[in-house]
């Protein structure tokens, strides 16, 4: 009877495991470099400028332009990826000096984004304002963004009227990668290299967080002209507050526009009540939304913002050193002489 032979095992290829130790140790080799790779490149940016059209402001209905059907606008989309609607449109034009300017910033979604807006009419009607009072552009003083967009109207050049971006408003999600914002945002707008800035601009700053009388004689002095103009808008107090947290203390919050002012106006007053807000103001942002600014402490009033906007009860009435020459919508302009004496 026939039996099988039992297989004889295999003798191993003597170069198969200094083979596979080679290709283990290179790929592990190419995955360490691979990862060194990726850790040294950037990170892709946040979010990117997508140019949607460019025409005459006239394009725009959005922007009610009239008075400045002509003006030049080129509106962008601000995207980040997976997301298919943009987070904001800026509308911007150009500067005197052929610089970009942002002439109004749609935000659309609901916490602060990077800037705050302003109506561009109501924006004319203060250059026009300017402009009928042969106003010194030398005196006037505001904060930056509105002055370069007065500029665009007005064709004049200001103190501030170059792009400062201060504060620059990041969500907090993006505060990690607040660097690489400045970066974009600066590249975008073509502002000079860090080191740069108008000094005198945390002069004015300063200025406003001071007491009546400091006050108007920093502002006197910084233009060193006999007259000041004083520009402001209601959004610069949050703004302020974003550059000061410890020193100026105020927050805001949006209420649907129903159409019922006297119920809106009870629902503002009642949640104001609840959270214990005596001192706030409020602005009407078109046909949807009211936003109401708020001081959340006692010192935070005796700002000299605070009193011209104004959140005090007293009003700029009372005001011994600044006198308000024109009141728009959410602008306030004042007008500051020297004491005599």
């Amino acid at each position: 009877m026939p039996y099988a032979n039992p297989a004889l095992p295999r003798r191993a290829n003597p170069l198969v495991l200094p083979l596979t130790g080679v290709l283990l140790v290179t790929g592990g080799l190419f995955l360490l470099a691979w990862l060194g790779w990726t850790l040294v490149q950037p990170a892709p940016p946040l979010y990117r400028y997508v140019l949607d059209t460019r025409g005459e402001a006239g394009d725009f209905p959005e922007l009610k332009p009239e008075g400045f059907e002509t003006l030049p606008v080129s509106r962008y989309r601000l995207m980040t990826e997976g997301i298919d609607e943009p987070l904001a449109r800026a509308y911007v034009t150009d500067s005197p000096d052929s610089r970009p300017v942002l002439l109004h910033w749609d935000n659309r979604v609901a916490a602060p984004l990077l800037y705050t807006s302003t109506a561009p009419a109501e924006l004319k009607a203060v250059a026009d304002t300017l402009a009928a009072h042969e106003t010194d552009s030398a005196g006037v003083l505001g904060w930056w963004d509105v002055l370069q967009r007065l500029e665009a109207f007005t064709r004049q050049q200001y103190r501030f009227g170059e792009t400062l971006l201060e504060p620059l408003l990041i969500p907090s999600h993006w505060q990690p990668r607040s660097g690489d914002i400045a970066a974009l945002e600066r590249s975008f707008w073509r502002v000079p290299g860090a080191g740069t800035e108008d000094a005198g601009f945390s002069s004015f700053t300063e200025a406003l967080l001071a007491g009546e009388d400091e006050a108007a004689e920093r502002l006197l002095q910084l233009t060193g002209s006999d007259t000041v103009t004083l520009v402001l808008h209601v959004s610069d107090i949050y703004k302020l507050g974003m550059l000061y947290p410890g020193r100026l203390s105020v927050g805001y919050k949006d209420f649907p526009n129903t159409g019922d002012m006297h119920g809106l106006i009870q629902r503002v007053k009642d949640w104001l009540q609840s959270e214990g807000y005596s001192n706030y103001l409020v602005e009407n942002r078109g046909a949807e939304v009211v936003r109401v600014y708020f001081l959340t402490d006692e010192k935070s009033t005796r700002t000299l913002i605070a009193k011209l906007l104004p959140f005090s009860k007293a009003g700029p009435i009372h005001l011994e050193h600044f006198e308000l020459v024109y009141q728009q919508g959410g602008f306030w302009v004042y007008q500051l002489t020297p004491v005599p004496g």
